[in-house]
Parts: structure tokens; C-alpha cells; sequence
């Protein structure tokens, strides 16, 4: 799982990308209340889905999680989510503090 952030619903969970059952979609989902979002550009916690409602099914057909899996870090890049991902110059090393 690549994990990007705390969820902003549940807060306890973390937000990863699933690649869903038609192998072409990639949806940010919260592992611990399985809301999840749609969109690159709509991440407010207002833009949350649950994949559970009864419309969520007739609304996004393309997006069935239940065959879905942990998207790798191309599929993610592919469907416009890179944006998210940590490089390794994103990694800033600290220096330790110096000590009188």
C-alpha cells in the first residue's frame, strides 16, 4: 500500500491508492472507513465517497472495489495521482542539532 495521509473523515486511517476492478481506475481510499475519493483535484473530506451506498454503485459503475487491489506507484503516476507520491528528493535528512 502507498500511503499519502491521515484520513481526513475518520482520522485514524491512512489513504492509499486502489486500482479498481477494470484495471484502468485509480481511487484514493481510507483503509480503515473505506470512504474514498474520486479525483485527483477533489480531496476535501465534502468530496468523500462510501463506496457502500446504494447510488455510489449507479454513479461510478467503473469504480467496483470489491476486485480491486493496492495500486502500484506507475498505475497511480498513469491516472494523475503522481502528484502524491514522495520522490526520493522529497526526503529532506535532517541535521542533528548541534550540541555547546
Amino acid at each position: 500500500m502507498i500511503a499519502v495521509a491521515e484520513c481526513p473523515s475518520c482520522k485514524e486511517g491512512q489513504l492509499g491508492f486502489r486500482l479498481c476492478a477494470n484495471r484502468e481506475t485509480v481511487v484514493l481510499l481510507c483503509e480503515n472507513c473505506a470512504l474514498v475519493w474520486t479525483h485527483p483535484n477533489r480531496l476535501g473530506a465534502e468530496q468523500a465517497r462510501d463506496p457502500l451506498h446504494p447510488d455510489f454503485a449507479r454513479q461510478h459503475p467503473q469504480l467496483q472495489l470489491r476486485s480491486s487491489r493496492w495500486a502500484t506507484a506507475e498505475e497511480v503516476t498513469a491516472w494523475g495521482w503522481g502528484a502524491y507520491l514522495l520522490t526520493p528528493d522529497d526526503i529532506v535528512k535532517q541535521e542533528p542539532p548541534e550540541v555547546d
